[in-house]
This record gives C-alpha cells, structure tokens and sequence, in this order.
C-alpha cells in the first residue's frame, strides 16, 4: 500500500502530460486494443471470464436473447454467442469499433444483429425483448444514468436480468488520491494500452448515485461483485495497474433483476 502513495503524484503528472500532448479520441485509439485476441492468462481475459460468469450465475444462456449495450468491438457478444445464445444485437456509437464487431460476428449469421447509436438514444427495441443486457465499462463515460436505466428496464424480460461494470466508486480517493468521494464530477484520467497513453474523461459518482438509477427505474440489486485478483495471478509490482488489482478493484460488478 506504501507503494500505491508514492505513486500517486507521479500519476497526476502522467494524467496532467497525457492530456497535454494527446487530443485522441477515445474510440478510435482503442477499437484496435479491444478488438485483437487476448492471452488467456492476461488481465483482460481474466476479467472477461468474471463478467460472464456473473452474468451465467443470474440467467442461462441456451437460447436467451442478449443486448450488448455499447459492445464496442463485439468480445462480449461473440462469448455470449458461442456460449449458446440465440440472438446477441448489439450497438456501439463508435464507427470504428462497431466494424470490427460487424466483421468478427459475421460468421453467426443473422444470430448476430450490430447498428450504430449512442446509449443515450431510445434502444431500437420492442419492449420486454431481451432476456439479459450486458453493459461493460461503458457507463463511466456518461452523465445521466436515469434514461438508461429506464430503456434497459423497457426492453427486458420479466425475470431478465442487466450485468453493469463500470469503474469502482472508489477507484479515484484510494488508487490515485484525487477528489472528494461523495461529489459526483467529470474527471481526467489515462489508460496505458497498446504501448500508448491515451487519455480520457469519465464521470465518478459514489456508490449511491450507481445505484439510484436502476432502483428507481424498476430494478432489484441481484448482485455486487468487486473483482479480485491474488498476487498469484497479479503482475510484478512494477507493471502498476495489473499489480494494483491485488490491492483494490478498478472495476465494479453490478447485476440488477426486472422481477
């Protein structure tokens, strides 16, 4: 832990530089990241295989149909597929990762349905049509929950049920030391892929302003999972944001139930 507070200001000044020098857009830095394969013993893998088993514990899969809110490049969608969904649609707003997504879900044939959109549109989706909606480190970039959390609650099946991963509410006061935990705000950061900095804003919001929207959209908490990782499966000490994950959680598991 000692190592974490020597850190932080050195990541304040990364943060600060990263914003500096960069003027990337988020989406077309990282469709290639998210889009190539993972090792299976990589962080990403690993946290992959988290979600999908948190959302396999609330629903089955065999012939469910599942909504892939913000998919990005189509990961998600292609395990759920192979997995045994019927049906996975899933939209993104970003051109370049919803190619990638279109190009790697071809070979499911019209068991894959992608378009293009923004989570704050009205999902182009009857009511009470999908069994289960996946929607993974996508929120943390959006202001206002309440209208997503409502379209989710429209379009699910009774008994359905939402898998939300977004970053930890408490990622910021802890990990890097910055901002009051209680004031929901926009704030700066950067992520370290594809041998590149590559800055971004995002919302942080407590725990309570999380779950607000869904509870009062309709939905019950079904489940809260902080995933962990021992040092066992954690990098060197060196290699800071994979090491950290034996510490604390940079990502929060929400499933929530349309009864």
């Amino acid at each position: 832990m000692f190592r974490i507070i020597l850190l932080r200001p050195i990541l304040a000044l990364l943060t600060w530089w990263a914003h500096r020098q960069n003027s990337h857009l988020y989406d077309q830095e990282h469709a290639s990241v998210y889009g190539k394969k993972h090792a299976p013993d990589s962080l990403y893998e690993t946290m992959a295989q988290k979600i999908i088993y948190a959302l396999k514990r609330h629903i089955a899969l065999n012939e469910c149909i599942a909504l892939d809110a913000g998919g990005g490049t189509g990961s998600f969608a292609e395990r759920l597929l192979e997995d045994g969904a019927r049906k996975v649609c899933l939209y993104d707003r970003s051109t370049e990762m919803l190619s990638i997504a279109t190009s790697r879900l071809k070979v499911f044939g019209d068991r894959a349905v992608t378009w293009q959109a923004n989570l704050e549109d009205r999902i182009c989706l009857e009511d009470s049509s999908v069994n289960c909606i996946l929607c993974v480190q996508v929120l943390h970039y959006i202001e206002d929950w309440d209208f997503i959390a409502a379209e989710f609650f429209r379009v699910l099946k009774d008994g359905g049920c939402v898998v939300v991963v977004t970053v930890h509410p408490a990622a910021d006061t802890v990990f890097r030391g910055i901002g009051p935990y209680f004031r929901p705000e926009m704030r700066r950061a950067f992520l370290s892929s594809g041998g590149k900095l590559r800055p971004i804003t995002y919302w942080h919001r407590p725990l309570e302003a999380m779950l607000a929207p869904f509870l009062s959209a309709g939905f019950m908490v079904a489940d809260i999972e902080e995933p962990h990782l021992g040092a066992a499966q954690s990098r060197p000490w060196w290699n800071v944001a994979e090491s950290l994950f034996q510490y604390f959680p940079p990502y929060v598991i929400f499933v929530f139930r349309k009864l």
